[in-house]
């Protein structure tokens, strides 16, 4: 295929993360997804560290194809996947594609059984019979007959192994506005049981944090509201308890980058699990709506037309740092104990900037960048002072979408659990079908690429 006709421009990357993680149990193993170039499938990968070695499935051949193979390139542009693994190290691949974005003569998607698939034996990984379908614990908030439309996803693990699951809801697939933010996690097992809010006036099992409606551009309504990064923070709640993070903005009209507006911060501590509070510690009624939402309104935000980038930074002071992009700068927003500061966050190349904060062995802590370039369409990844740089696999040039242009990596997604636990980026770049292996930095003489 020509460059820009590459089936899926985020795979992976932006709104569905991780594009891997590491084990719980075996530390040593990292799970992913790549897609592939030379037919309309992807592979699930295992692939172990200390020994480079790597292991493939077809995910067509997984569970009755419950993540709807195949992808209709070039045109299926919100065809997306991540992973995720579990306390049991059950590895968890979810994935869709946004209907009323896929060309004509694609089957209805999503089904009514979501795209959710888990390995529950990853010593048999390649077996087919390792693998069921996953649950859908976002139907209590679906009107419509034929499944809700899940269009973004993001995955986190907390310190017991658990894992946390946010998702944007459409309660209709017929009508792309109107979509909520919905959030589970697993209570120890494969599944996720356990919503982290609840739905005003409904049963305590909906999980929804942000409720939008379609009440038409400039009605003050948003209709849709997306997540741009959440983040678990180890002991960083009260009593030693982790504390989960989540950024993002509010649309106007879902089909114009140009309205979106209002990012919100809010955070939850994992002892008190579903009370969510505003950066100043305001508590918040959940679930979150233009109506009741300005505590937790990022001060010195304001106008329309930003967009949020997908990494949340921890500090060496222990806050949180998020980024917006102002169609100018790039503002960093930092909460630090109940304090915001700003400041400017540096671009390397272009405006797809992602930020990584790394402890080294030996405690240090360095900031790497990673940019698409324009020149190369390889991934860039230069260290703190953006002197040093590496130009790693081939990256994919989508094409524009309402005046914005696109680049994105195929398959760049750093495991965040590896580089929270083990002080490493790893992230898979591949080349063609061939999943790509990439740790940094690597005093250990690393086996892979």
């Amino acid at each position: 295929m020509a460059r820009g006709d590459y089936p899926h421009w985020r795979n992976c990357t932006d709104h569905q993360r991780p594009g891997c993680m590491s084990g719980f149990i075996d530390k040593d193993l990292v799970f992913g997804t790549h897609i592939l170039m030379s037919g309309a499938d992807a592979l699930a990968w295992k692939y172990r560290m200390s020994t480079a070695t790597l292991e493939t499935v077809l995910i067509s051949t997984l569970v009755s194809n419950a993540i709807d193979l195949p992808i209709y390139f070039p045109d299926d542009a919100h065809y997306g996947l991540l992973t995720a693994v579990d306390k049991l190290d059950g590895v968890h691949i979810i994935g869709n594609s946004q209907i009323g974005n896929h060309p004509v003569g694609r089957p209805s998607s999503p089904t009514s059984v979501m795209h959710h698939i888990v390995c529950t034996n990853v010593s048999d990984f390649t077996n087919p019979a390792s693998w069921v379908q996953g649950d859908e614990p976002m139907t209590g908030t679906d009107t419509s007959a034929v499944g809700s439309t899940y269009t973004y996803h993001a995955v986190d693990r907390l310190s017991d192994g658990n894992l946390i699951w946010f998702a944007t809801q459409e309660d209709n697939p017929t009508d792309n506005a109107g979509r909520d933010i919905t959030a589970w996690q697993t209570n120890g097992g494969h599944t996720f049981t356990l919503p982290l809010a609840s739905l005003t006036g409904v049963a305590a099992t909906e999980g929804v944090l942000v409720e939008c409606t379609d009440d038409g551009v400039g009605s003050g309504s948003p209709d849709l509201w997306y997540w741009q990064a959440i983040l678990v923070q180890p002991g960083a709640g009260a009593g030693g308890s982790d504390r989960i993070h989540v950024t993002g903005l509010a649309r106007d009209d879902w089909t114009l980058l140009s309205t979106e507006q209002q990012p919100l911060y809010f955070y939850m501590d994992t002892n008190a699990r579903g009370s969510w509070f505003a950066g100043d510690g305001t508590a918040l009624t959940m679930p979150l709506t233009s109506a009741n939402w300005s505590a937790a309104i990022i001060p010195g935000t304001s106008g329309t037309g930003l967009h949020g980038w997908d990494f949340m930074n921890v500090t060496s002071a222990g806050g949180v740092t998020m980024c917006y992009f102002d169609g100018t700068n790039y503002t960093e927003y930092t909460i630090t104990a109940g304090v915001w500061t700003t400041g400017t966050m540096a671009a390397i190349t272009g405006d797809m900037v992602r930020k990584w904060r790394l402890k080294l062995p030996n405690g240090n802590f360095t900031v790497w960048y990673s940019s698409i370039s324009p020149l190369s369409q390889r991934v860039l990844i230069t260290r703190s002072t953006l002197a040093q740089t590496v130009r790693l696999g081939p990256g994919v040039k989508f094409g524009s979408l309402v005046g914005s242009s696109y680049a994105a990596s195929f398959a760049i997604g750093p495991d965040p659990v590896l580089l929270r636990e083990q002080g490493y980026l790893f992230c898979c770049i591949g080349e063609g079908d061939t999943p790509k292996m990439y740790r940094f930095p690597d005093p250990l003489g690393y086996r892979g690429n």
